[in-house]
């Protein structure tokens, strides 16, 4: 049973001008963030094997708590997360196909697309594909795009004019998905102008399993009477939303666009979600399932509509902090309950900023300034401590800036600095165009980390300045409005209008006199700095130039005269109370001892753990629900009061036997 704390024992309260702000100062803020923090978080990082919280402006907490230490993520089994969709129920995995599925293949008649189950055939000769009309689209480029079908060609390219009609390009993809479903097309930018690039899809081949691919017609033939998206369950172990969606694309002979979700997850973890397929085959889904590392998929069903980023409520943690070293439970109790009753600031964590020596705000920050051939040697730049093929591959390009030697030694899979290799390969020079090879979801995220590490810097001045209550000039949101925040990434189609997700239909309202005792500190957003934003009518708008004039940047700067990269901007909470909020104690010798349940773990019946009475080894399992775009591990940082960078966690961590389950695939565990 987790235990359940009564509320802490009220703390003195910033109650100053508002007698319903109920958060514990304890500590006051501006003894416990040194002015001198605030001022000098790094404008520039030395290059070291790893940077800390406080260079990307993560300082204040709320309560004066003492903390204690645990591991985050000495196993990533430890790290459990499911999404809560948009109905609000919790997201699990209960059924998933059977290992052995027949061969699938689609028969096509005349007014009817059926699925049929069949045994293995012998590979035919593939027929040349029937020209396509397509009405969407002029007839001049109709016959070029049928000429790239019929083609033999891999390596062949359509390059269709599009201007900077954002309209139109994003009429020309819809067009292609539609009538060349075997087609990608990429919007890239040659000698300043914008055109559009359309490349066939691998052919269709015999999968592992003896899953027979259907052809590109099989989408077109589709009857809609069933709904267009086929949903299914995602199940990842240590394996990111895009790595598994780029394999599920590879798998199938798909376009990775055709893939929709609500968020994505965490890598170093055990991951449920919700994923639509457009017009795929359920059978074709069940084949592919088990012949995939470390997923899983199941149960399908078909919907009329997509998955859309943003559109979940949140996400369940269900986390393990092993080797905790605090004897008294009592004052873990403490430090949870306040956890539960008071929250925690809502910081961008240290995912967000990148794992090497080189921030990914850095990147953003030359991004912003067009500064595109140092875009793209920050990206490429060796790294300390880095080695392997990875490191190799750096040093070949950063000494002699050959391009095929570099990729001759890099491994022949997906990576931002592999694309960018070949990006540089084609397109010479033009940085901008060899940046823009790489996929714009990830494009993005640069720049989205700019964003965050100017969102943490202010509010922990911000924090520092005013304390735990609201002020005037503040923000706060409507109560109408939903709070979806905002950089939520999105899967570079042309027509994602926005680039920092969904936008808030009414505009937030500034705090005064007349309205200030209506607030808590949990009503105030801080904006996410962009071209199309309100920003708090008090001195931290001047804080946000500050720091924008030292990377020689102004707000403008977020309109971008690239609109690809152009942000909008948005508003994020400052505090988060998380939901559902439990836990339990345990003790354990082995530190390999599974402490916390997956759904393939209950699927497969793994009795729940057991704590081991005398056990030399404790633990603490804790259970909290967030919203989209919350960082668990800064609510863990607030009941620990500990940096949360990977390089100390690394340094907490005891060294573990490199052949732990973990490293095996999912059909080979207990």
């Amino acid at each position: 049973m987790a235990e359940q704390e009564p509320a802490v024992k009220k703390m003195k309260l910033a109650v100053k001008g508002n007698g319903n702000a109920a958060v514990p100062v304890g500590v006051p803020v501006k003894d416990a963030i040194k002015t001198e923090e605030i001022e000098n978080v790094k404008e520039e990082i030395e290059e070291v094997e790893h940077f800390k919280e406080t260079d990307v402006g993560i300082l204040a907490f709320i309560s004066d708590l003492p903390g204690f230490q645990g591991i985050i993520k000495q196993r990533f089994s430890d790290f459990i997360v499911n999404e809560v969709n948009e109905k609000g129920e919790v997201v699990h995995l209960t059924s998933t196909p059977a290992k052995t599925v027949p061969d699938v293949e689609i028969i096509k008649t005349e007014n009817l697309t059926s699925t049929e189950i069949k045994e293995p055939e012998e590979e035919s000769k593939p027929a040349v594909p029937t020209p396509v009309k397509c009405s969407q689209l002029p007839d001049a480029e109709v016959d070029e795009l049928n000429k790239l079908l019929q083609s033999t060609d891999k390596s062949m390219i359509v390059t269709l004019q599009a201007g900077d009609d954002k309209e139109k390009r994003c009429h020309i993809h819809r067009a292609i998905r539609t009538c060349f479903s075997n087609m990608e097309s990429t919007t890239v930018e040659v000698d300043g102008q914008k055109v559009i690039q359309v490349k066939k899809l691998p052919p269709p081949k015999k999968a592992k399993g003896g899953f027979r691919q259907g052809s590109y017609h099989q989408r077109r033939s589709w009857s809609s009477e069933q709904g267009d998206y086929c949903r299914f369950t995602l199940y990842k172990e240590n394996k990111d939303t895009m790595d598994a969606i780029f394999k599920l694309a590879h798998m199938l002979h798909v376009n990775k666009g055709i893939f929709q979700y609500g968020g994505t997850k965490d890598r170093r973890a055990k991951t449920t979600q919700e994923v639509t397929a457009y017009k795929v085959w359920k059978e074709k889904l069940e084949a592919v399932s088990p012949t995939l590392w470390n997923m899983k998929l199941g149960d399908f069903r078909y919907v009329d509509k997509p998955l859309r980023l943003g559109q979940i409520c949140g996400n369940k943690f269900s986390i393990v902090l092993r080797n905790v070293t605090e004897p008294d439970d009592s004052k873990i109790n403490k430090a949870m309950a306040s956890l539960r009753d008071f929250g925690f600031i809502n910081y961008f964590g240290m995912q967000r900023f990148g794992t090497t020596s080189i921030p990914t705000y850095h990147v953003g920050r030359a991004i912003l300034n067009s500064e595109w051939e140092e875009t793209v040697n920050l990206i490429m730049k060796p790294r300390p401590w880095e080695y392997g093929e990875i490191a190799e591959c750096r040093r070949i390009w950063w000494d002699k800036r050959d391009c095929s030697a570099a990729l001759k030694v890099y491994p022949k899979r997906f990576s931002i600095e592999r694309t960018l290799l070949q990006g540089l390969k084609k397109n010479g020079k033009n940085f901008c165009g060899a940046f823009g090879m790489i996929p714009r979801n990830t494009r993005l995220m640069y720049l989205h980390s700019y964003q965050s590490y100017i969102w943490n810097c202010v509010v922990s001045r911000r924090i520092h300045e005013f304390g735990m209550r609201p002020v005037i000039g503040d923000l706060v949101l409507p109560q109408e409005s939903t709070d979806v925040d905002l950089n939520q990434e999105h899967e570079g189609e042309e027509d994602d209008d926005d680039n920092n997700g969904k936008r808030f239909q009414m505009q937030p309202i500034v705090v005064d006199e007349s309205n200030i005792k209506d607030y808590t500190i949990y009503d105030v957003v801080m904006t996410i700095p962009g071209f199309d934003v309100m920003y708090p009518e008090n001195s931290v708008k001047s804080w946000v130039t500050e720091m924008l004039e030292k990377d020689k940047l102004t707000i403008e700067s977020f309109r971008h005269k690239n609109r690809q990269y152009a942000l909008k901007g948005t508003y994020r909470k400052m505090l988060i109370r998380p939901t559902d909020v439990t836990w339990q104690m345990y003790k354990y010798d082995d530190v390999v001892q599974p402490l916390v349940l997956s759904d393939m773990d209950r699927l497969e019946g793994v009795p729940e753990p057991q704590s081991i009475p005398g056990g030399a080894l404790k633990a603490l399992k804790l259970e909290m629900t967030l919203p989209p775009s919350c960082y668990a591990t800064m609510a863990l940082r607030e009941v620990l009061k500990m940096d949360t960078s990977s390089a100390h966690q690394s340094s907490l961590n005891p060294t573990l036997d490199v052949n732990t389950s973990e490293d095996k695939p999912m059909d080979t565990l207990a």
